[in-house]
Formats: C-alpha cells, sequence, structure tokens
C-alpha cells in the first residue's frame, strides 16, 4: 500500500498510546486538513449520480449540472491552477467511482470565458438541442451529449434520453461532457468532466445491495450500513466510502466505533488535543481518526452527517471513511 504523502517520515510505530499521539499529533492535524483538499472530486462523484439519476428520471442535463462548476469552485478545485504564472494543461485524470471509470481534468487558458465555451461547443452534434453556454458575471458552463458512433442512424437526444431511462444503457445513450469556465481577468479557469461509453447504471446508482467497492478487512463498517458510494482517483492513496442512513445517532455510532474499533491495531488520535495546542478550532462533529500502530502513515477519519426525516425517509446519520492508504 502507498504511504500518505501529507504524513511521510513517521518514526516508527510508537511502544504506547500516549507516546504515539505526542509524536504523530501534528501529522494528524495535517490530515485533518489536507483532506477536504484532497476529495474535492468527491464532489465530481456526486455530481455524476446526480446526472445519471436525473436521466433515469428523464429530468433536465441543465437543471443536475447547472450548479455543480460554482460548488466545485466555491470548495477550492481551481484556485491552485489560478497562482500558477502560466496556462497549465494537465492529462485527464481518472476517478472511479463505484467500479466505473470516469475522466476529468482542470486547466487555465489565457482566452475569454466565452472563447473557451464557444471552443467546447464548437464539435458538439446536440449543440442545438441542449442550446449554447450558458453563463452569468463571469462563470458558465456548457453541456454536450455525444452520441454512441456505433449507433445506427442518428437518432434525437430526447428519443435517446428516453431509451436510455427505459433500458438504463448508456451504450444507446451516449456519453456526456461538462465544461464549466470561471473568468479571472484575462485568464478563464476551467472544469471538464466527462463520462465513458461503459458506464454500468445499476452499479453507478445501485437500488439496493452494496455499491461496488471493498472494505478495510480489519476497520468495522457501521452496523446496518449498506456502501452507496465508493470514489478514489486513480494514483493517489486516499478512498473514500459512504455508508447509507443508519437509525442511530451521531453519538451513539461515535460510541459504537469506540467499542469495536480493534485496539490492537488501531489507536484513536485526539485531535481535539491537537486542536488546543495549536490554537485552532475545529469544525462541530469532525469525526473521529484512527491511525494503525504498526504503520502510523496510515489512517482512517470516520466522519458523520445527521439528516432530517424526509417524506417517508426518517431521520439517520450517514457514515463515510476516508482512508490515507
Amino acid at each position: 500500500m502507498t504511504a500518505c504523502t501529507d504524513i511521510e517520515d513517521v518514526p516508527a510505530a510508537p511502544d504506547s498510546p500516549s507516546k504515539g499521539v505526542r509524536r504523530v499529533g501534528s501529522r494528524v492535524w495535517v490530515f485533518v486538513r489536507s483532506w477536504g483538499r484532497r476529495t474535492l472530486w468527491v464532489l465530481l462523484a456526486l455530481a455524476v449520480i446526480v446526472v445519471v439519476t436525473s436521466l433515469r428520471l428523464k429530468s433536465n442535463l441543465h437543471d443536475a449540472l447547472g450548479p455543480l462548476g460554482p460548488r466545485l469552485s466555491n470548495a477550492g478545485m481551481l484556485d491552485h491552477l489560478l497562482n500558477l504564472p502560466n496556462p497549465v494543461s494537465g492529462d485527464p485524470r481518472v476517478l472511479v467511482l463505484n467500479g466505473q471509470h470516469l475522466l476529468f481534468d482542470t486547466r487555465v487558458s489565457d482566452e475569454s470565458m466565452d472563447q473557451v465555451l464557444d471552443e467546447s461547443l464548437e464539435n458538439c452534434p446536440t449543440r442545438q438541442e441542449l442550446g449554447g453556454p450558458v453563463g452569468s458575471d463571469g462563470r458558465g458552463y456548457t453541456v454536450c451529449i455525444h452520441p454512441n458512433p456505433t449507433a445506427h442512424g442518428a437518432p434525437s437526444l430526447s428519443s435517446r434520453i428516453r431509451t436510455f431511462g427505459a433500458t438504463l444503457d448508456m451504450a444507446s445513450f451516449g456519453t456526456f461532457e461538462y465544461v464549466y469556465a470561471e473568468q479571472h481577468g484575462a485568464r478563464t479557469a476551467l472544469i471538464r468532466m466527462r463520462s465513458t461509453e461503459d458506464l454500468d447504471v445499476q452499479a453507478l446508482v445501485p437500488i439496493d445491495g452494496d455499491a461496488p467497492g471493498v472494505d478495510l478487512a480489519d476497520f468495522p463498517r457501521p452496523p446496518a450500513g449498506r456502501r452507496v458510494l465508493q470514489a478514489y482517483e486513480e494514483g493517489q492513496p486516499y478512498r473514500l466510502t459512504i455508508f447509507s442512513r443508519s437509525e442511530q445517532t451521531v453519538a451513539q455510532l461515535q460510541h459504537w466505533y469506540r467499542q469495536h474499533v480493534n485496539t490492537e491495531t488501531w489507536h484513536e488520535a485526539d485531535v481535539d488535543a491537537v486542536a488546543r495546542e495549536r490554537h485552532m478550532a475545529l469544525e462541530r462533529g469532525h469525526g473521529l481518526i484512527f491511525w494503525r500502530k504498526e504503520d502510523p502513515t496510515r489512517f482512517t477519519l470516520v466522519s458523520f452527517d445527521a439528516l432530517p426525516a424526509k417524506g417517508e425517509t426518517p431521520a439517520g446519520t450517514t457514515v463515510a471513511i476516508a482512508e490515507a492508504l
């Protein structure tokens, strides 16, 4: 397994839990503060689920994708690009979501936002049906559907969406591409997301049972939890798994984990103590962090999100397990 790069050069496993907390405390803090930046791509994963679910329900792509770009930007996805002296274009990165592979990339252009968005639709076969770029106040996006090149004839977009809604066969629908752009002075920052033709919709949005993925062999999943999402970026030593809402409260689940995590293998980090030492404030409900005694570069963060009742769905708590592998 690959060690977490933000907590490298950690000394050998400590002899006692209290000594271990002192020796790796600062690295725990780095992990907590850096986790949000390193999992921004999870927003992309969730966005794809929204898109596929919307298509399943024959909703409008613009309703699903329109708010995505600003949310990613506000979370910091583009910040590092804007601080670079020259425009940078990297190779597409691969996001693995519930076993499915998706492509996304970020870059900066010296062209205006309008030029960038027009170019993104230059060869879009569904531009007439989906319309041109949508934007205001220096922010905009485009959506394009590319038909499967092996499909016979040229069915309309509405026809393909109806077929997809009935069969859940992504090949009959084609692939979608989303480009979000922001104007920053004379430069434009972009995020581009593309689906793949072999997308397994049933695996991507499972109706019941576990979504494709794996659990840590020696770390417990929540009681009665169903795995609904597992996402990671290829080449990065991080993985996020989300379990469906539990009937237990946040406090009950925190107590459950403290009772069921194997203390011979894992030790809970005292994140509150580290925060007090550094005179820093933590967000309420920041979760629990456990590090592996034999390898302190391995961390697992368990966070909880209390959800209110909605319609016939009772109130509950979702559990997210973030792993530094």
